[in-house]
């Protein structure tokens, strides 16, 4: 958890103005209701490309978000 919040706060220095919020749990959850809460106009994910098992078997923090997120999702490749 410290290595995140210091990668995090380290990435906060170079984007003047950024909000840097730190949680546990599911990635997903945490980003919708983050954007929820914060009345997000949209959400910026990346994503790569995984096998049609991989997906099956563990589902991406994007599909996540793009199912159940409060406001359009925008997903760079």
């Amino acid at each position: 958890h410290a290595a995140a919040e210091d990668a995090v706060a380290h990435a906060a220095e170079r984007l003047p103005g950024a909000e840097v919020d730190v949680e546990d749990g599911q990635p997903g959850s945490i980003i919708c209701q983050f954007a929820s809460d914060h009345h997000s106009d949209v959400i910026v994910l990346g994503s790569h490309d995984r096998s049609f098992w991989l997906r099956l078997f563990d589902p991406s923090v994007s599909r996540q978000v793009l199912d159940h997120a409060p406001c359009p999702v925008l997903v760079v490749r």
